[in-house]
């Protein structure tokens, strides 16, 4: 019991560690996916980071301190199938008609060695079928590879680390391994029956991000967009010739900043790399394409004026001047970056309420920076049922970053499956009902219903002239 407290600990000491590595693919992955980042989902998908990982370390944990050293136990597999019956028999007095005899065999080694096999994976085959919707045979196979790899480690001394096995291959361990995730995949309806459901949660996150794209999608895309810059900046600055090394970093910064925030969204049709990652643009607030002086204006005033024009004024301060007004210059620096980063904050802060997150370089460029689903919105509620004019998200990128969340490609003149209405008679070849046009213009009556096709499938939705209202379950008030 003391080794298995142990390995729990360990596995809490070296979690978050794990999970910062773990966290940038999975947002990449999640708004690339979905469009939004779910909190339940966030929590099952960490826990069970968790799980695994304290799995994991109680197979291969404690490890030998020596690489070199023998365990004459553990060097003949042990491939006797129900050999643990046997001894657990051979070593207890256990008899079912004997009610005393019940909790001494509980206590016995063998014993709870069996029933610890059958708790180690049930959460497994819980999280397979209540996340991943898997069926009992995918669970079967999944359940067999994770306990074959987890006696392999044993076999092969952690796959060559040690030079002998230092823990017993046992074939018991792979039924009762595999039986564990079963009995998880058994017992999942009754103790997951009140937890929410993965579909709808999904189904939640892609209408959000079709309203709205969050600060920390954009705050990701930023980052990764800063990442490019500095990689980028290292390379140039090993051309530059090393006369002044401050003004060679500032120099090569600059010149980076300049290629990836100004030069690549242009070529790039309005992206910059970690936006064409996260599936964001860079469009006009009515989701047409920007123009590619917009979007150097909008970098400019993000990038250059905010950020690099005061640090290229301190590195070009005279050496002259007095230590009096220097204190003061970079007094006003700092007292500036503190007033901008806090204006951030505040509207990230703001925006955790579904407020509009829209800086200062976006209005002054006539900017936003929106997910494709977003744009698709805006352009089917403003220029018509899913008509794009020349120079919208049509020729944003290639067909894989524009065939939607789930993979539907945009056809012609409708946007992620849009299914066009009949004017004459309200069908689109699908049973649908006509629409009264009564009272409307020819404009309106074509903009007056469109129904689209959702990434998941499951749900549609109906859209006035004004506004779009998700049908079903998930309202939008």
């Amino acid at each position: 019991m003391a080794t298995y407290l142990s390995n729990t600990m360990f596995s809490i000491t070296t979690f978050p560690l794990l999970s910062l590595i773990c966290t940038l693919p999975y947002m990449i992955y999640e708004y690339r996916r979905f469009g939004s980042i779910p909190f339940w989902k966030t929590f099952a998908v960490y826990a069970f980071l968790f799980y695994i990982t304290t799995a994991y370390y109680m197979v291969i944990l404690p490890l030998p301190a020596d690489h070199t050293i023998v365990y004459s136990y553990a060097q003949t597999p042990q491939l006797v199938l129900g050999n643990c019956f046997t001894e657990i028999a051979e070593t207890t007095s256990f008899s079912l008609m004997d009610p005393s005899t019940w909790i001494p065999t509980l206590k016995a080694p063998d014993v709870y060695e069996l029933l610890f096999n059958l708790i180690l994976t049930a959460p497994l085959g819980i999280f397979l079928r209540y996340f991943l919707h898997r069926p009992w045979w995918q669970t079967l196979i999944i359940a067999g590879l994770t306990a074959l790899f987890f006696e392999c480690s044993q076999l092969s001394g952690l796959f060559g680390i040690y030079a002998h096995p230092y823990r017993l291959f046992d074939v018991d361990d792979l039924w009762s391994n595999t039986l564990g995730v079963m009995i998880g995949f058994w017992l999942e309806k009754p103790l997951c029956r009140f937890l929410p459901d993965i579909n709808e949660i999904n189904e939640q996150a892609i209408e959000r991000s079709s309203v709205y794209t969050s600060f920390t999608h954009r705050l990701l895309a930023f980052f990764i967009d800063c990442v490019c810059a500095g990689a980028l900046s290292v390379i140039i600055h090993s051309f530059i010739p090393e006369y002044n090394d401050d003004l060679a970093w500032l120099e090569s910064i600059t010149v980076a900043s300049v290629l990836v925030f100004m030069l690549l969204p242009s070529l790039l049709r309005g992206a910059t790399p970690g936006q064409k990652i996260c599936y964001l643009r860079i469009v006009r607030p009515d989701g047409t394409r920007a123009r590619w002086y917009q979007i150097c204006a909008r970098y400019g005033v993000l990038v250059g004026i905010a950020a690099l024009v005061p640090l290229w004024l301190l590195n070009l301060l005279p050496d002259e001047i007095s230590s009096t007004m220097n204190a003061l210059f970079h007094g006003c620096i700092i007292g500036y970056y503190v007033v901008w980063i806090s204006t951030i904050i505040v509207r990230a802060l703001r925006s955790a309420a579904h407020h509009p997150f829209i800086l200062l370089s976006g209005i002054m460029s006539n900017t936003r920076v929106m997910s494709l689903s977003q744009i698709r919105r805006k352009q089917s509620g403003e220029e018509g049922a899913g008509h794009i004019p020349g120079g919208t998200i049509n020729d944003v990128d290639d067909t894989n970053s524009i065939r939607g969340l789930h993979g539907d490609v945009v056809d012609g003149n409708s946007i992620d499956g849009a299914i066009h209405i009949n004017e004459s008679n309200g069908d689109a070849d699908n049973g649908i009902a006509p629409h009264d046009q009564s009272g409307f213009s020819d404009q309106t009556a074509r903009h007056d219903k469109t129904v689209f096709h959702n990434p998941i499938g499951k749900h549609s939705a109906e859209r006035s002239t004004d506004f779009t209202i998700p049908r079903g379950k998930h309202k939008r008030n």
